[in-house]
């Protein structure tokens, strides 16, 4: 995989992107993670026919951020749509992981032909709070202070482990942090409006593709129990992988990209 970068009106995105002509797969990480998450899970997925293109949330990864700093939804999801233009792609599937699942609904509901099928792996429901940063709860504004306190690379050497299960590998731990690490103040932010404002079980209401979940046994982040009960309020079915945490893809990626083929034939 390699980085991409080009320009759409005044804002440079940056992109990871495979050679190939396989199916179109577009991959949103979460909040802790970047394009670059996925880079141990990719081979596999050319492997099963897809072609994976790894997009950066605004303020990620080399991705400019958008005017506001707190963005809506449906202005974080034009912002891919925008992307996927430029990429020449009408129709996409997408894997979105963590706070990616819910941009990945976000974009599914408000622009239901540019997503052909969907997975969502361990997806937050968001909070759906309305006004302005100011009147939300600290506790969906209190990262970013911490972020501005301690600095990315603090931040991330205390957060990452929360993300890996107890026996994860030395290996897998830094990949998470690493990533971390690269958090800046504009990406969290923008995050940050996401997980508050979005609203997964609103956006599954009206999204009309086949959609499937992943869950993760050990995750504390988003617990099984929460993936297992929005796939049955929605009424899709779900897969959940033992004995990984919440950063599946980088614990066991071989297994992650094996679920995430097997969730996309079970979408419905």
């Amino acid at each position: 995989m390699q980085e991409a970068s080009f320009s759409i009106g005044e804002r440079t995105v940056t992109v990871g992107v495979t050679d190939g002509v396989g199916q179109p797969l577009i991959m949103m990480h979460g909040l802790a993670g970047s394009s670059r998450s996925f880079l141990k899970v990719t081979d596999a997925l050319v492997s099963a026919g897809y072609r994976p293109i790894t997009l950066n949330m605004p303020g990620y990864g080399g991705s400019d951020p958008l005017p506001d700093l707190y963005p809506e939804p449906k202005a974080i999801a034009a912002a891919v749509v925008a992307t996927l233009d430029r990429l020449d792609l009408p129709g996409v599937d997408v894997l979105g992981h963590s706070l990616g699942g819910l941009l990945a609904a976000t974009l599914a509901y408000h622009f239901p032909t540019r997503v052909r099928r969907m997975v969502l792996s361990s997806p937050p429901r968001g909070f759906a709070l309305t006004g302005e940063p100011a009147d939300w709860p600290d506790s969906q504004t209190q990262r970013i202070a911490d972020l501005d306190a301690e600095g990315a690379l603090a931040y991330g050497k205390k957060r990452a482990p929360g993300l890996c299960a107890p026996d994860a590998t030395a290996e897998a731990v830094s990949s998470v942090r690493t990533e971390m690490e690269r958090l800046t103040h504009a990406g969290l932010t923008t995050a940050s409006a996401l997980f508050a404002r979005g609203d997964l079980l609103a956006c599954m209401r009206g999204v009309v593709c086949p959609t499937a979940f992943i869950g993760a046994q050990l995750d504390r982040i988003v617990p099984e129990a929460v993936v297992i009960e929005t796939a049955t309020l929605t009424q899709r079915p779900y897969l959940i992988l033992p004995l990984v945490a919440h950063a599946a893809y980088a614990e066991a990626p071989q297994a992650y990209a094996e679920a995430v083929i097997n969730a996309f034939s079970m979408a419905r």
